[in-house]
């Protein structure tokens, strides 16, 4: 397994940037010697914090750790930590609130 954090903007094209924010969160793939990569899903943490203006020169994502523990998946976000059960990606196990 392997997670990635992850913000994709979406709209570009033809040399523009992409402008709408279409994912913020942290991307879940299979890793396979012989099949390469399968994409399982993601935890998207809804943008909170991210922004496509600045992709280029200071790409980052508010999601900044990942942990497996059993069959759940818990991404850490400046601002929350939430899990998700692996199969299951799009509903929340828990959703925990952090303060600044």
């Amino acid at each position: 397994m392997l997670t990635v954090p992850m913000t994709i903007c979406e709209g570009g094209g033809d040399g523009v940037n992409g402008t709408r924010l279409g994912f913020s969160g942290l991307l879940v793939y299979r890793v396979d010697p012989q099949r390469g990569f399968a994409k399982l899903g993601g935890i998207d943490h809804a943008g909170k914090g991210a922004s496509c203006g600045t992709w280029w020169s200071r790409a980052t994502s508010v999601v900044k750790r990942s942990v497996f523990l059993d069959d759940l998946v818990h991404s850490i976000a400046g601002d929350r930590v939430k899990a998700q059960r692996m199969g299951h990606f799009g509903t929340d196990v828990a959703d925990i609130a952090l303060n600044p």
